[in-house]
């Protein structure tokens, strides 16, 4: 019975803490939009950007402001230049 207390405590405060980090819904959705402008923007022939990081792995905190853009360029276009 003592192990279930502990575990349902651990569990509470473990959730407690999620819910103070994760982002909100709101937050999702402005980054969301914040990354989709970026990468409409990014022009580059045979190149694309892609979303890494913490951002691109949906594991981000609440009230942190970054983007990381990776781009990955075709060899064949790139290599003798």
């Amino acid at each position: 019975m003592l192990i279930c207390m502990v575990l349902l405590f651990v569990f509470m405060d473990f959730t407690s803490v999620l819910d103070e980090i994760k982002p909100t819904k709101k937050e999702e959705r402005e980054l969301a939009d914040a990354v989709r402008d970026v990468l409409r923007k990014i022009k580059i022939p045979q190149a694309k950007p892609i979303l890494g990081g913490s951002g691109g792995k949906q594991t981000w905190l609440r009230h942190t402001h970054d983007i990381d853009i990776y781009v990955t360029f075709s060899w064949k276009r790139y290599a003798h230049h």
